[in-house]
């Protein structure tokens, strides 16, 4: 079983995502959050596989600002960043 963590602050596209993930009866939706500032609060709380995260987030908050961190602390995890935003700048 492969346990992802959503983080997204578009509520219908991160229920939507949640949804479709659940689907595959190899994954298992651990959580899903609205705000990157809470992804490392959660991962020590819960064991995750993978982090699916939007770059903008509520808040204001940048996930960038905080998977590195997570990352650090969790070096199995697997982390996909996805975004709507035509510029790659970041």
């Amino acid at each position: 079983m492969i346990k992802v963590l959503i983080c997204e602050d578009q509520k219908i596209l991160l229920d939507g995502i949640a949804s479709a993930l659940s689907c595959d009866k190899e994954i298992e939706v651990a959580g899903k959050l609205t705000d990157a500032s809470k992804i490392t609060e959660f991962l020590n709380k819960t064991k995750v596989d993978v982090l699916l995260t939007d770059v903008c987030t509520e808040d204001g908050n940048n996930s960038l600002d905080f998977i590195g961190q997570a990352k650090k602390l969790f070096p199995a995890l697997k982390i996909v960043v996805m975004t709507g935003l035509p510029e790659i700048s970041f």
